[in-house]
């Protein structure tokens, strides 16, 4: 495009109306002032493996279109565990560095280091264990509940987000999520309570991967209806939306199963070696 433009200004300017001389006029500029013609066309490659311990090989794509087979300026190859967020990364990476997006076009939840995700049925101890989360992380963390990011997507969108498919209802979120991180600078840990619809939030940890650990808490009914201070029928008819939402399913893909059977100081205690652990991870 900036070759066309150029071609057709020293047409138009000088008369010619062969674009051969044109073109010779523009080819001796371009070589006197020692010029470089950005590259128009950034060809990227997404491949996907599978097997860690195994090379990426995809003998189809070159057979397929061979005219660019070699020609690609960056292969990105997603492997198993890779999160989407990981390969989107990678590519922003490469176009930061090829100045094609400014520099502060930075990575996706740059500055986050971990986000929370709390699930699990009514006063099972949700708000408690982001309380604690909360405190350990001082002003670097913030509290979020998943109702704050619906209602957000839904203005944003102008309609409900649940009119819409479950991974485009996951990218609305992700949006809302990402604009909050980018908007609070200074946080470092987010916590989201009320994580009840199951593939909601799978859809979001296939995004984030391990920046999102999904914590489950468990706690036996009885001792949920002990704190709740609530008649059994109100809890029951509070479990039954969660559990159709699919709240019991988000056990199965949870990072940790947090039990809050016992004292508070028991749940203080497990939750302090979960997130010592958790830092000494992002250490390495």
């Amino acid at each position: 495009m900036f070759e066309a433009v150029a071609l057709a200004m020293i047409a138009i300017k000088e008369n010619h109306e062969d674009l051969v001389l044109a073109k010779a006029a523009f080819d001796i500029i371009i070589s006197k002032q020692g010029l470089t013609i950005p590259r128009e066309h950034h060809m990227i490659l997404i491949r996907y493996h599978v097997d860690l311990d195994e090379p990426a090989e995809a003998p189809h794509y070159g057979c397929s279109s061979p005219e660019l087979a070699g020609q690609y300026n960056l292969v990105c190859v997603q492997r198993g565990g890779h999160s989407h967020r990981q390969t989107q990364d990678a590519i922003r990476g490469y176009l930061s560095s090829e100045k094609i997006l400014p520099d502060l076009r930075k990575p996706t939840f740059d500055r986050i280091k971990t986000i929370y995700a709390l699930a699990g049925l009514s006063e099972c101890g949700k708000s408690t264990v982001a309380d604690m989360i909360h405190k350990a992380h001082g002003t670097g963390g913030a509290r979020l509940k998943m109702s704050y990011l619906i209602d957000g997507a839904s203005n944003d969108l102008g309609h409900d987000i649940y009119s819409l498919s479950r991974k485009r209802r996951a990218a609305a979120l992700l949006r809302g999520l990402d604009a909050y991180g980018r908007y609070h600078w200074y946080l470092s840990t987010l916590t989201i309570e009320s994580v009840h619809r199951y593939d909601s939030i799978a859809a979001l940890k296939s995004y984030l991967g391990s920046l999102l650990q999904i914590i489950y808490i468990e706690t036996d009914e009885e001792l949920r209806l002990e704190r709740s201070a609530r008649p059994r029928l109100r809890l029951e008819q509070k479990d039954a939306v969660k559990k159709e939402r699919g709240a019991e399913r988000v056990k199965e893909i949870a990072d940790v199963v947090l039990g809050n059977n016992g004292p508070k100081e028991s749940l203080e205690k497990a939750l302090r070696a979960l997130l010592q652990g958790r830092e000494r991870t992002l250490a390495c």
